[in-house]
């Protein structure tokens, strides 16, 4: 498997701040990357990602 770098702005599709909604589930939820899934040498951690429910209108 090859790594390659991007900018971490085009892993997402919308940025939400200050938006925290309800807790979600990985089928009614939408993925959100916190601090601590974002690890010292620059790699994310993807085993333990959050879930939350936001309102169509935050988006």
């Amino acid at each position: 498997m090859s790594v390659r770098e991007i900018k971490i702005g085009q892993l997402f599709k919308y940025t939400i701040p200050g938006e925290w909604g309800n807790d979600g589930d990985g089928e009614s939820g939408v993925s959100v990357l916190r601090s601590t899934n974002f690890c010292n040498d620059g790699t994310l951690d993807l085993s333990d990602i959050a879930y939350r429910n936001v309102s169509k209108e935050a988006v």
